[in-house]
């Protein structure tokens, strides 16, 4: 009876281990689409203001280069325009159903196996 009561309380403890791992995996995919939104912005912003002064360049230099200048500011602003996140409103990523594998470097100490499964990091 102790020994099934241990076994009832260890599987208790595994099935609240995943539960906490699937919170700590889909805040982790959040942060890290956060990220690369972040830096997708940060790019795009620099990309224009590199194109602003390109364009000033070209302006105050009229170069014998200007059309192929404006040629380069043009796509340059293009790209810029395609990687920003916030051309449209984001929403909450869609994070993925975790797959097993995906759960052991949010399980400490406990196997993404079962609660009886051994488990070397």
């Amino acid at each position: 009876i102790e020994r099934e009561r241990a076994q009832q309380e260890r599987q208790a403890r595994w099935e609240r281990a995943q539960e906490v791992a699937r919170e700590r995996y889909t805040e982790h995919a959040r942060a890290l689409a956060l990220h690369d939104q972040v830096d997708r912005w940060e790019l795009a912003t620099r990309l224009r203001r590199y194109c602003d002064a390109l364009d000033a360049l070209v302006t105050e230099t009229r170069s014998s280069d200007e059309p192929s200048t404006r040629e380069w500011s043009i796509w340059a602003r293009s790209y810029a325009e395609s990687i920003d996140p916030l051309r449209v409103p984001p929403a909450m990523p869609t994070v993925r159903e975790p797959k097993t594998e995906d759960l052991k470097t949010f399980l400490d100490e406990w196997s993404p196996y079962g609660p009886e499964a051994s488990w070397q990091l």
